[in-house]
């Protein structure tokens, strides 16, 4: 997804993308919106990692900076 963003960065077309993805270059300006009719239904994010007594700390940190991050990415 991220190389057909490129090249419609690039002046080779129209892309069909998904939102979070869309957003960081829709608030740059090197990408618009030309159409916005399709719906977008809510999509959840799930993070899985083995069953375990204890997490590890770079688990946990990773958790930690999805929660964090994502929500901006879909915000736009």
């Amino acid at each position: 997804m991220q190389a057909i963003a490129a090249a419609a960065i690039e002046g080779f077309g129209l892309a069909w993308l998904p939102s979070w993805l869309l957003s960081r270059y829709e608030k740059t300006g090197e990408l618009v919106v030309v159409m916005n009719s399709c719906g977008m239904l809510p999509q959840d994010i799930h993070a899985v990692w083995p069953q375990t007594r204890y997490l590890p700390s770079k688990t946990r940190r990773a958790i930690d900076a999805l929660v964090a991050e994502i929500p901006g990415m879909i915000a736009g």
